[in-house]
C-alpha cells in the first residue's frame, strides 16, 4: 500500500492511503484541478519524468499550449 504521509506537529502525523483514481493534480495554466491517469503518471516516470517537475494540462490549455509550441 502507498500513503502520504504529513507530519502536522511534534505529536500529530497524518496517513492517507494512495489509491490509483484518486490522483489530481493543478492545470499550471488555469489551476483547474485535474484527475491524473496511473498509466499517465507510470509513463511519465518511465521515460524519466519525476513527481516535482511533470506537469498536467487541462482539456482547455493543452491546445494553447500545442499552437505555443509551433
Amino acid at each position: 500500500m502507498i500513503y502520504l504521509k504529513a507530519q502536522i506537529s511534534d505529536n500529530i502525523e497524518i496517513k492517507v492511503d494512495i489509491y490509483e483514481d484518486e490522483l489530481f493534480t493543478l492545470c499550471p495554466m488555469c489551476a483547474k484541478e485535474i484527475q491524473v491517469e496511473f498509466d499517465e503518471l507510470l509513463d511519465s516516470l518511465n521515460q524519466g519524468g519525476d513527481l516535482s517537475s511533470t506537469v498536467w494540462y487541462c482539456e482547455d490549455c493543452s491546445p494553447k499550449i500545442s499552437i505555443k509550441n509551433k
